[in-house]
């Protein structure tokens, strides 16, 4: 069993899986957001059973452990009945049946096709009666969110944000003699890095930087759109675009780095450990059962690299968010209940658990980590040095670009065909997807 499952199954989303948790206000601390002489509704105590929903890998033991053990402590009068998305569970089935949940737990690129079923009700009455304080999240964490919404409705509300950092092998530099990673790396620098230490050493290939193509596009930093939200067409030929592939696919065509982007970045770095640096989703639950197993990487981490006309920005919002279902009968008991699970007091236990916090306090962020003594020599503020890239559009159809930008990207990067080729061909691969979903 490892550290995870001995935790409760901490949730690293994507992979999308490394997305990690966090969120808004606390009964006892909420302040209002606006000036409002109104009193938040009294809680109401009647016995009642609400149905949570958990989604995108999350586990029922994960979900008892680290969701319903707080309701049942501060709301004693709930019963929570928990469903767990699988076979015979998924949504449409669950709306099929009649099922609808009360309360729903997903990651936020899962909005869409909720909405698309019409089960995500809008939060911002909620928000306004029970007096919740967003601008304690993260600067733009609300406003990316709305953007998933035709009507820029706050649809779903977050429990967490991105845990993206650069991860570096110490001994891999120290055998090379190269400096150490900094915070505030640009991509560009991290590119100078990787051709020092991609070399042959005692037949031995190193590498020196590896990655996953599909987020580093599907949630890029430039917040360039997957799809135009007016025309429903992607469009691929432009400087944006082109920068992304260039910038990423100069590290797949170091010579003898040309692996790169093939998916087994992780396997290379804590297996093999032939890879130098790795920047993407967290690796520290991964990182901490290798030292639980006797067998420690010497590592370190920085801040995610940077474009230098977006310093200090990561990717995109990709983590765990609460919605509240349009059919329950106890949006205001689930309203208390997301209050409860975005206080500061839940916020820091998820932190000690490496659940990367939305929230603005630093006394949240400083408690991250602090369930494993071991990486408090660590650069743990590096998951808190970048602020999110904003989504400045997104539609129904921006996984289908997700989907398929990741294969034209490794025709690029293998030198298969040029640039201008492959952003064409992506371009008209996603539109004939788009046509051909619209015509169903």
């Amino acid at each position: 069993m490892n550290i995870i499952q001995k935790k409760g199954s901490m949730l690293c989303l994507f992979g999308l899986v490394g997305a990690l948790l966090a969120g808004c206000g606390s009964s006892a601390d909420t302040k209002p957001s606006a000036p409002n002489a109104s009193m938040p509704p009294a809680q109401n105590t009647s016995p009642a059973t609400l149905t949570l929903y958990v989604m995108g890998g999350l586990t029922e033991v994960y979900a008892k452990q680290y969701i319903v053990s707080h309701i049942q402590k501060q709301m004693p009068h709930i019963t929570m009945n928990i469903v767990v998305e699988g076979k015979g569970t998924a949504p449409q089935e669950l709306v099929t049946a009649g099922t609808i949940p009360d309360l729903m737990f997903f990651p936020n690129n899962r909005l869409y096709d909720m909405n698309e079923l019409g089960l995500l009700a809008n939060l911002d009455p909620l928000v306004k009666s029970h007096q919740i304080d967003l601008t304690r999240l993260d600067d733009g964490l609300v406003d990316s969110i709305r953007k998933y919404s035709d009507k820029g409705e706050l649809l779903t509300m977050p429990w967490g944000t991105g845990n993206y950092a650069l991860y570096y092998n110490k001994d891999i530099f120290d055998k090379f003699a190269v400096p150490y990673p900094k915070d505030g790396m640009t991509w560009d620098e991290v590119y100078q890095l990787a051709t020092r230490l991609t070399r042959i050493d005692g037949g031995v290939q190193y590498k020196g930087f590896d990655f996953a193509p599909s987020n580093y596009l599907g949630y890029n930093q430039l917040s360039a759109p997957l799809v135009d939200a007016k025309t429903d067409k992607a469009s691929f030929n432009t400087d944006a675009w082109k920068k992304l592939f260039e910038t990423f696919g100069r590290f797949v065509m170091i010579p003898g780095n040309n692996t790169a982007g093939n998916n087994k970045e992780l396997e290379d770095f804590t297996k093999t450990r032939t890879l130098a640096m790795r920047a993407g989703t967290t690796m520290l639950p991964q990182l901490l059962a290798l030292e639980k197993e006797g067998n420690p990487i010497n590592f370190d981490l920085v801040s995610f690299p940077a474009f230098p006309e977006t310093p200090k920005t990561s990717l995109q919002y990709l983590a765990s968010t609460f919605a509240i279902s349009t059919q329950s009968k106890y949006k205001d008991q689930a309203m208390e209940i997301i209050k409860i699970m975005l206080s500061d007091e839940v916020q820091k236990e998820g932190a000690g658990i490496l659940r990367l916090t939305a929230l603005k306090s630093e006394e949240v962020r400083g408690a991250t980590g602090k369930d494993y003594p071991s990486i408090s020599g660590k650069n743990i503020k590096a998951l808190y040095a970048n602020k999110l890239a904003p989504t400045k559009e997104a539609t129904k159809y921006d996984d289908i670009v997700r989907k398929a930008l990741p294969a034209h990207f490794n025709n690029y990067a293998q030198g298969k065909k040029d640039l201008n080729t492959v952003l064409r061909e992506a371009e008209e691969e996603v539109n004939k997807k788009i046509a051909e979903q619209k015509a169903k």
